[in-house]
């Protein structure tokens, strides 16, 4: 409720108050909402480390959301930010890769780059940024607004599997095993080395070619085949077979393999 009370003097000389009352329960309804709004999508942002910014490329000027001030390590309360403390928070080598990106948002009109950054206390962080151009009626360029979010823990998750692969792989280049990487069809996706040394086909003309078509017997080949889709199917693992192979020159090996379809691979020994 909304009170407003007026004093005034009768033709009498008495005090008269006037009171004029408006019910406001559906603005302070809308407000409540708006507020409980803010706090949700403020929620939101710090579980997901997302914040959203808006830089006037005029004045040089820059709004963060407060999870971006989180993010880059400022105290939200004695920063300031600007377009130029934001660059200087950029890591050095990655610098040119946001500037390429605002150039080529010229063409496109989307700013999106994934660059370091440096917080106060050293700390490095990788942020994922997004967002849209705007421009005057005369196509210059007076604001940008869009997204950032801190993706460090996405980084060091993928480079643990990039690193874990890349064991994964020198360790199959130097046992005595031969490992494959099928397609549903048969095709060689992958092989190592050894597998070249004991057929004597080069990697290059193995990967691309059909397996079963390649390098087992005739008699063979639509059986294994038929095996291969089933177990891929199936999801059938670790169901182990022996049978022979044929190298370049014809002389027949015996091998004994297994197939793993969860994780795409046919390993053979």
């Amino acid at each position: 409720m909304n009170l407003v009370v007026n004093a005034s003097q009768d033709t009498e000389g008495a005090t008269v108050c006037r009171v004029v009352m408006s019910d406001i329960t559906k603005r302070k309804s809308e407000e409540e909402e708006l507020q409980l709004s803010r706090e949700r999508l403020e929620e939101s942002q710090r579980i997901a480390k997302i914040g959203n910014w808006e830089a006037d490329l005029s004045t040089g000027e820059l709004y963060w959301s407060d999870v971006i001030y989180d993010i880059f390590g400022f105290d939200s309360n004695v920063f300031k930010p600007s377009v130029k403390a934001f660059y200087k928070a950029v890591h050095p080598d990655d610098i040119g890769l946001v500037f390429e990106s605002e150039k080529r948002s010229e063409q496109t009109g989307v700013h999106d780059v994934i660059h370091r950054i440096v917080r106060t206390n050293g700390e490095v962080r990788f942020v994922h940024e997004i967002a849209k151009r705007y421009t005057d009626d005369k196509g210059k360029l007076i604001m940008m607004r869009g997204t950032v979010q801190d993706i460090t823990e996405r980084k060091i998750v993928e480079e643990a599997l990039r690193s874990s692969e890349r064991r994964f792989r020198e360790t199959l280049e130097n046992v005595q095993l031969i490992a494959l990487e099928l397609d549903l069809e048969g095709r060689v996706i992958f092989c190592n080395d050894f597998l070249s040394r004991l057929t004597d086909w080069p990697t290059v003309e193995i990967v691309g070619q059909d397996w079963f078509n390649q390098f087992l017997p005739q008699d063979e080949r639509e059986s294994l085949r038929t095996i291969h889709k089933e177990n891929i199917r199936t999801g059938t693992r670790f169901t182990h077979y022996e049978n022979s192979i044929q190298t370049r020159n014809g002389d027949p090996r015996f091998i004994r393999w297994s197939i793993n379809p969860a994780n795409n691979y046919s390993t053979l020994k």
